[in-house]
């Protein structure tokens, strides 16, 4: 009986051995699984906010280099009241706003003032003033920080695109563009 038991209890501590080695290597062997699973998804996602962000500095870039954007921005800071200009120039805003899915697009002026929005309630506080005013001393599209905006609670991210025009053999900064978007729908 004792040869027995002892037999027994040798198989037991065999078996019962054999399964947590099995079980360990079975964990190890998920766990990594899962780490190489979760890095591919990870560099996946960085290449897709490096293309992501590449494609916006190129929308801010060709408003940047455009001079007959500069021209019809140039002429409604000019004047402000002529409805012609006004409504011409937020009919492209507007369309741009559509066409890449933007949140809000502003015009601001030299002082870094918003002057004309595409939405309702266009987005002028001080932040957006002194980046727009970076902007424009910095002479080249400059991407802010994420904000919280403090009336929706939504978070966005502005490209600031200071618009340049020609006068008396220099390009000057006439004001720019506020490309506004949800980071929402593609960052996160």
């Amino acid at each position: 009986p004792t040869v027995i038991l002892v037999g027994v209890l040798s198989f037991s501590a065999i078996i019962i051995l054999g399964g947590y080695l099995f079980y360990m290597n079975f964990r190890a062997s998920t766990l990594q699984h899962l780490k190489d699973e979760l890095a591919s998804v990870h560099d996946l996602k960085i290449g897709q906010i490096v293309l992501w962000r590449a494609e916006r500095s190129r929308d801010a870039q060709s408003i940047f280099n455009n001079r007959f954007i500069a021209s019809a921005v140039d002429a409604f800071l000019a004047d402000r009241r002529h409805p012609g200009k006004r409504s011409e120039l937020l009919a492209w805003l507007t369309s741009l706003q559509d066409a890449y899915e933007y949140k809000e697009i502003c015009v601001f002026d030299r002082t870094g003032r918003i002057v004309l929005s595409t939405a309702q309630t266009g987005q002028g506080d001080d932040r957006h003033r002194e980046q727009a005013l970076a902007a424009l001393h910095k002479r080249e599209p400059y991407f802010g920080d994420l904000r919280r905006e403090s009336a929706s609670n939504d978070i966005s991210l502005s490209l600031y695109v200071p618009v340049r025009i020609g006068r008396g053999g220099k390009r000057i900064a006439a004001g720019g563009v506020i490309l506004t978007m949800d980071p929402g729908r593609f960052l996160y």
